[in-house]
């Protein structure tokens, strides 16, 4: 992220997490506190969803990224995986 946006952290940080124990437990919440502490991001907004929510939003996403990597037999290389994102939500867009 740095070296794309001329070496600076973004100011605020977004995190929602699924509602269950292992995202919202003292490890987590000292790794949200120490990005602030060490002046990685001014702002950590942590956000839970609540139990028995849809994963409607994400599920889309990943369909789009499911169906394009679907025809491809290999992905051999980050390169080729980062490709075929920007690819696939290029053909929706």
């Amino acid at each position: 992220w740095k070296r794309r946006h001329n070496g600076v952290y973004p100011t605020t940080i977004y995190l929602q997490v699924d509602g269950g124990s292992e995202n919202a437990n003292k490890w987590v919440l000292h790794h949200c506190e120490h990005l602030v502490a060490k002046r990685i991001c001014r702002t950590l907004v942590y956000t839970r969803l609540p139990t028995g929510h849809t994963h409607d939003d994400i599920d889309a996403c990943f369909a789009i990224v499911w169906n394009y990597f679907g025809k491809l037999n290999t992905i051999d290389t980050f390169s080729q995986f980062k490709s075929g994102i920007e690819s696939a939500f290029g053909q929706e867009m």
